[in-house]
């Protein structure tokens, strides 16, 4: 496997729930990579949507808060990869 490219983002919510934490950030990384509605990565020069997919990690969960309420950071790693 090749990476083709890798990028780390946050996605804050005010609730503590990570499979929405998950959804909004597999969002964020297809609105990132400009993929379209056929799967192409438009992102990325010369993908291939036939070698090439999107890989989304979950890194960290940091929570702030207190007598005002609490905010939880998700911490995601994104990479294009190709077989």
């Amino acid at each position: 496997m090749k990476t083709l490219h890798e990028f780390e983002f946050n996605i804050n919510r005010d609730e503590a729930n990570f499979d929405r934490a998950c959804d909004s950030a597999r969002q964020y990384a297809l609105t990132f990579l400009d993929v379209d509605e056929d799967g192409n990565i438009n992102a990325i020069k010369d993908s291939c949507r036939s070698t090439d997919y999107i890989s989304i990690v979950f890194v960290s969960l940091t929570m702030c808060g207190g007598m005002g309420g609490w905010n939880y950071c998700y911490a995601f790693k994104c990479s294009v990869e190709r077989n």
